[in-house]
């Protein structure tokens, strides 16, 4: 087993330095997850991998879809576990399996760069950063289920070749975005951090007057506007 994960690594390394796969790695990923290997990368040519990315930890998991009618939705970390039935059965029972075809899929996505990027659920607003629909490096990038309310010539560029996702957002000139009202109900709402640790909307004014209330010891995990930076992991 150990050699075999050895041999895998360094396909994986090779891929992720040219973000492409040869004939020859494909081949010799067959030989090590036999028919796992065109499965994974049947989801990953479907779009099913989500990289589901935390801020500022840089933390990721990956969500992706399996094959079934019903699309199901798997939490994987490529290397070490998968929500579905087969790693528990093929993997953990009965070790018959490298990884399943969720993990491979994902570890296949994240080295070719084909993940749909998405950043944790922090409710972010205004409008979406220039700068980050510049990054040369996204190829599928979900900011949908926000409240942004404009988008610049980078970002549209970006949704017009499909690889941008803005919808359930308050854009007015883009299609399925939330209702009027539900809009208004959100931005009526004063944008204040009082209790940091808690706080989920993206950017806020702070309240410096609230700030003996949070508790001595903690440590905020409040993120700002710059969570969004190309600096930052996504």
């Amino acid at each position: 087993m150990s050699a075999s994960l050895a041999a895998a690594d360094a396909v994986w390394k090779e891929i992720e330095s040219t973000r492409s796969v040869t004939d020859d790695q494909l081949s010799t990923l067959h030989f090590l997850f036999g028919k796992n290997t065109e499965r994974a990368a049947r989801i990953v040519d479907q779009g099913g991998v989500k990289r589901i990315s935390g801020e500022p930890s840089g933390r990721c998991i990956f969500q992706v879809t399996g094959e079934s009618k019903r699309k199901e939705e798997y939490y994987c970390f490529p290397e070490h576990y998968c929500a579905c039935y087969a790693f528990f059965y093929d993997i953990v029972s009965r070790g018959e399996q490298l990884c399943c075809k969720h993990q491979l899929a994902a570890r296949l996505a994240s080295a070719t760069g084909a993940c749909v990027e998405t950043p944790a659920k922090n409710l972010l607003f205004g409008r979406i950063p220039e700068r980050l629909c510049a990054v040369q490096s996204l190829a599928n990038l979900s900011l949908s289920e926000n409240f942004f309310t404009s988008i610049g010539p980078n970002c549209r560029r970006m949704i017009r070749r499909g690889a941008l996702d803005v919808r359930g957002n308050c854009i007015s000139d883009q299609p399925a975005q939330r209702s009027l009202r539900e809009c208004a109900v959100f931005f009526l709402q004063p944008r204040l951090c009082p209790f940091m640790p808690l706080h989920d909307v993206v950017p806020c004014s702070k309240d410096r007057t609230a700030a003996s209330r949070v508790a001595p010891g903690r440590k905020s995990n409040w993120v700002s506007y710059s969570a969004l930076s190309e600096h930052k992991a996504l």
